[in-house]
């Protein structure tokens, strides 16, 4: 039961530090506007800025951007996904612990489940296709373990 307390408290410290770069991006936007205009008109659409690998693009290829802010947005898009990455792995974790001591609300696992999943296939969606199918796996494993674990339970009731 310790272990669940400390994952917990790591998603929030996940969750504090993963702000900063998200404001920053945000900030960047506001100032540099016109740069991220034109990029948009040259047939990215709008919602391509939410994704992060091409965000990344767009602060690799724009060179008029002063060389501390395309240092830092690349950063923050590291950052952010490298927080992604260790968010879903303690959920993984976290919610196997708790299907195994049976102490774990299967709805709040599936909702964020679905969070992590609306974020992975709109946000951070890696341009490698390995990288995706190994993404989609892991959210495929996750799911079908709190439905067998789901199962177990209405079966040992009964």
């Amino acid at each position: 039961m310790n272990a669940i307390i400390r994952i917990r408290n790591l998603k929030k410290l996940l969750l504090v530090i993963s702000f900063p770069p998200i404001i920053w991006l945000g900030v960047t936007y506001i100032v540099y506007g016109a740069l991220f205009n034109q990029f948009f008109t040259e047939g990215s659409s709008l919602t391509s800025i939410l994704n992060l690998p091409n965000l990344n693009k767009f602060y690799n290829s724009i060179t008029d951007f002063p060389i501390v802010v395309k240092l830092l947005g690349q950063f923050s898009i590291s950052l952010i996904i490298f927080c992604y990455i260790i968010w879903f792995f303690s959920f993984t974790f976290s919610s196997y612990i708790e299907l195994s001591h049976n102490t774990s609300n299967k709805i709040n696992l599936l909702l964020e489940l679905i969070i992590i999943s609306v974020i992975y296939f709109s946000v951070i969606s890696p341009n490698n296709i390995f990288l995706f199918l190994i993404g989609c796996i892991f959210i495929f494993a996750v799911f079908v373990l709190i439905i067998i674990y789901w199962i177990y339970e209405v079966r040992t009731k009964r």
